[in-house]
């Protein structure tokens, strides 16, 4: 696999970040989606993991994505971790492969600080020696107070094709609660 379709493969990652309650109305014909958190109590920090699969021939151009209301991720966890950037696993919130047509990539999800307007960011790191970290940023939902909005924009990946991805969350960092369930619907 050549540098641009890894990297193109890296960038899907983040997006799993917000994914968490897209809704299905929201999904292109031929595409899958699946949540399953580790319990479902309400008010409850759960692991969640996150799974989508690209219609047959379809590669992502950009994936916009917004948590629901309820479902937040705690970005003040461990504030060392946006102060400046730290690829521990204090700072570690989750792992992800990436599903392609040349193979699969994993890797470690990270919180790290900002850039420019972002509330905060997620750093994809993959195994040493396979590519660069990838940054994606996460902003405000303007239209939804409380909830968060995460664009990730992908370079063609061609001849690879990106298929999908699974993500899990953790539901602490550096033993905080850092993923929420809504305490009520």
């Amino acid at each position: 696999m050549s540098f641009r379709p890894r990297r193109a493969l890296v960038g899907l990652v983040a997006a799993a970040a917000a994914l968490v309650a897209l809704p299905a109305a929201a999904l292109a014909a031929g595409e899958t989606l699946s949540v399953t958190p580790s319990g479902t109590q309400a008010n409850s920090n759960p692991s969640i993991t996150a799974t989508l699969g690209f219609a047959a021939g379809d590669t992502p151009k950009a994936v916009v994505t917004s948590l629901a209301p309820g479902v937040l991720s705690n970005l003040n966890a461990n504030l060392s971790c946006l102060a400046a950037q730290q690829l521990t696993p204090a700072c570690q919130i989750g792992n992800a492969t990436v599903l392609s047509t040349a193979g699969n990539l994993a890797g470690n999800l990270y919180l790290v600080p900002a850039l420019g307007s972002d509330a905060a960011g997620i750093e994809f790191v993959p195994p040493a020696g396979t590519l660069g970290n990838q940054y994606v940023g996460v902003s405000l939902n303007p239209g939804t107070p409380g909830s968060l909005n995460l664009t990730t924009t992908f370079p063609n990946p061609s001849p690879a094709r990106i298929t999908g991805f699974i993500a899990t969350f953790n539901p602490t960092l550096n033993g905080q609660p850092f993923t929420r369930l809504p305490s009520g619907c």
